[in-house]
C-alpha cells in the first residue's frame, strides 16, 4: 500500500467532467507559470489533479513581461470606454438587466 493510496481512491471516485473541471482549474491558476496552462491540464490530467496543485504552489511564479502588462493596461482602457459608450448610448441611465439589446 502506497502513500497516496486515498488520494487515488478519492480521484476514481469523481465524476470525469468534475475531473476535467479541476484539470482546467489547476491550468487556468497555472497560467503565468513556465509550463503554461496546458503544460498544468495535461500534468494533471496524467498525474492527479491534487497533486499538480501541489507542484503548482511550489512551483516559482513567472513575472509578466512588460508587453503583457501593457496589452493589460490597454484592455483595461478599452473596456472601460466600451462601459462608457454604453452608458453614453443608453441616454446616461445604466442598463437593467431586463433590457435587451435593441
Amino acid at each position: 500500500m502506497t502513500v497516496l493510496a486515498p488520494l487515488t481512491t478519492l480521484i476514481s471516485a469523481l465524476p470525469l467532467p468534475a475531473y476535467f473541471a479541476l484539470c482546467l482549474l489547476v491550468g487556468i491558476v497555472a497560467r503565468r507559470t513556465w509550463l503554461g496552462v496546458f503544460g498544468y491540464v495535461v500534468l494533471s490530467f496524467v498525474i492527479t489533479p491534487l497533486v499538480s496543485a501541489l507542484i503548482l504552489l511550489l512551483a516559482a511564479r513567472r513575472q509578466a513581461t512588460p508587453r503583457e502588462l501593457e496589452l493589460e493596461a490597454e484592455l483595461e482602457r478599452v473596456l472601460i470606454e466600451n462601459e462608457a459608450l454604453k452608458q453614453r448610448l443608453a441616454g446616461g441611465r445604466p442598463r437593467r438587466f431586463w433590457q435587451v439589446w435593441r
